[in-house]
């Protein structure tokens, strides 16, 4: 049974991943030179910040429970993440090359950035993470239904797990040696919770005693809380970081994300089915993976001297998504593209 609701909170996150990237450089730089604009940037990048965590949660939702073996899960999952992976970032290189770095900065890059950050562009490392949950996702699936593994993959589990230790200690070694700090391949841990429970919530709802307006109420005590802390922090201590208080795997954020989950499906009935909705989930991880791109060029074609500030960072959001969507809607037609986007 397809399950119309998750189209809605697809729309939703992705709306929410263009938002935080067209805000974030407001929230970064007008905190004492507009603050009217700055406030503005943080209450719709705070009200967004749920958004990457509830794509893991949709996963989880979808992946876990499901009558498949492991290899079966990696040829399928794979064989769509590993080419998004090597043509996106490829993409980004280029991209790179052509808009902002020489080729001597992105031979440096090649060899230190990409291996420090883990991601040739700063939003592909959900990439980077989802790779790395991936490997671990169809073992979980077998912990979720209760059914031990075959012994072919017990070992594919256990070898999994030495290479990520492996990987840790390297890390080390490179962190003391050469001074790089190697840890985008650390935080997929921590999102197995977000995976889990969206699994767990799909489930288990019914026995989740939460009303609408309890929900929508916790949402707002919530966010008005990250809001005015985000204000104390960048007056008091001077840290004018967006995700410093409202971080993807702090608190705040997991109760934003899954109050906003539980209630999505508690209401599921109510959410009409929708071409336009469906056709911007269908487009939803092209729409994640290609936005900067159009972020990048708005700011050329449009300064922002030319119009007020809020104005300008609502226009941006529009403009962005609009062309985002469109452009992914439009290569989608095509069938090799599909399995990228």
């Amino acid at each position: 049974m397809r399950k119309n609701w998750l189209d809605y909170l697809r729309v939703l996150a992705v709306t929410g991943v263009v938002t935080i990237h067209a805000t974030s450089h407001h929230y970064d730089q007008l905190f004492e030179k507009d603050p009217g604009t700055w406030w503005l940037a943080n209450l719709l990048n705070s009200a967004a910040r749920f958004s990457v965590p509830m794509f893991v949660m949709i996963s989880g939702c979808l992946l876990l429970n499901q009558n498949i073996s492991v290899l079966d899960f990696y040829k399928k999952r794979m064989i769509r993440l590993v080419p998004a992976t090597v043509i996106w970032s490829m993409f980004y290189i280029a991209f790179m090359v052509v808009t902002q770095t020489g080729i001597t900065d992105l031979g440096w890059f090649l060899r230190v950035g990409l291996w420090q950050e883990g991601a040739a562009y700063g939003h592909l490392w959900y990439l980077s993470m989802l790779l790395c949950l991936m490997v671990f996702a169809p073992h979980l699936n077998y912990f979720v239904r209760g059914i031990a593994p075959t012994r072919n993959e017990l070992q594919l589990l256990l070898g999994g797990f030495f290479l990520f230790l492996c990987a840790f200690q390297l890390s080390t070694v490179v962190k003391e040696i050469v001074g790089l700090h190697v840890d985008w391949f650390k935080t997929f841990p921590l999102y197995m919770g977000y995976f889990l429970a969206g699994h767990y919530v799909d489930k288990h709802h019914a026995q989740i005693r939460l009303s609408n307006r309890a929900g929508i109420a916790c949402i707002v005590l919530l966010l008005a809380s990250g809001c005015l802390l985000n204000y104390w922090v960048a007056h008091r201590f001077n840290v004018v970081k967006d995700s410093f208080i409202l971080s993807n795997l702090g608190p705040l954020v997991a109760l934003i994300t899954m109050i906003a989950f539980i209630l999505f499906i508690k209401n599921a009935t109510r959410l009409p089915e929708s071409p336009l909705v469906s056709a911007i989930a269908a487009s939803s991880f092209g729409i994640y993976l290609i936005h900067p791109v159009f972020l990048y060029y708005f700011r050329i074609w449009l300064s922002p001297d030319r119009i007020n500030a809020s104005s300008y960072m609502l226009l941006e959001i529009f403009v962005a998504f609009v062309l985002s969507f469109t452009a992914i809607h439009c290569l989608r037609k095509m069938r090799y593209f599909r399995w990228i986007s």
